[in-house]
């Protein structure tokens, strides 16, 4: 018979495990999609509880989106037709600095909702490391991120 509080740690085990494979994927996408010499810093604010909300508020106006890997896309953009066609699976998570929505899961869809009626900018993680998509504050700045996932 399971006691509470051993239910109780198996759930904490079980948020750190989400939590933790979360972090994996923020930092996989950062390093996929941000500027080079901005990775470090984005990397290192990110993971402080202390600085990352509001050294998230610098999605608001990114210019540390690596080019390279960028399309931008106009405002009126379908962005989950876009994200589907891309290759993006049924969920992702999501790096905002509206802290309602940032670090949590959910499903595609629902996903670009959030992130749209947020007002703050957000990056749609989808594949780590080689799908995402930028939504800036306004909602008028859009890039789909994709790498290759043929390239090393």
């Amino acid at each position: 018979m399971r006691t509470r509080a051993h239910t109780e740690r198996a759930d904490a085990r079980s948020w750190r495990s989400t939590l933790s494979k979360m972090k994996t994927e923020e930092e996989e996408t950062i390093l996929a999609f941000i500027c080079e010499p901005k990775r470090d810093r984005y990397l290192a604010k990110m993971a402080s509880e202390k600085h990352r909300s509001k050294f998230l508020d610098c999605l608001n106006h990114c210019h540390d989106i690596d080019g390279q890997f960028a399309r931008w896309l106009p405002s009126n953009v379908d962005i989950g037709d876009t994200l589907r066609k891309a290759g993006a699976p049924a969920e992702c998570s999501i790096i905002s600095a509206d802290h309602n929505i940032d670090g949590k899961r959910y499903a595609l869809d629902e996903g670009i909702e959030a992130a749209q009626q947020s007002g703050c900018a957000a990056i749609l993680c989808c594949a780590p490391g080689f799908l995402a998509f930028y939504l800036d504050e306004s909602g008028q700045r859009r890039a789909l991120l994709k790498h290759d996932k043929t390239k090393n």
